[in-house]
């Protein structure tokens, strides 16, 4: 009988910079992302440190957030916990599959016709 595994990671944070579309080496579009997750605790200097995610998704309804989502926007991620080497260097990145967008940055200046209407569903599976 064999064990299913589970493999999924669900976090929110805010958004280090905005979205970027880059091409693989096979034409490829994907969107890359990096949002930063406040700890729960206090370290020893009375502070609270943050972790770094760097998120990477080829799903096709994604790249659509790359018009919308900004520095600072508040998501909730899903997907999957993904480790590449890269310099001899082993390194944690996040296959994500969902994000929604929780709450827009308050410094965000985005024009009135680039923001998505209030009924638009920010949910998309990729």
């Amino acid at each position: 009988r064999r064990i299913k595994m589970y493999n999924n990671f669900t976090f929110c944070g805010r958004l280090t910079k905005a979205p970027e579309i880059r091409k693989t080496n096979t034409n490829k579009d994907i969107l890359l992302f990096s949002v930063a997750v406040q700890n729960n605790y206090n370290d020893s200097d009375g502070t609270r440190s943050a972790e770094f995610f760097d998120c990477i998704s080829s799903k096709q309804g994604l790249l659509n957030y790359s018009k919308y989502l900004t520095k600072g926007d508040y998501i909730l991620v899903s997907g999957e916990l993904h480790t590449y080497t890269k310099n001899n260097v082993t390194r944690i990145s996040v296959r994500a599959d969902t994000i929604d967008l929780l709450h827009k940055a308050s410094n965000n200046t985005q024009k009135e016709s680039n923001k998505p209407n209030d009924e638009a569903q920010f949910s998309l599976p990729f």
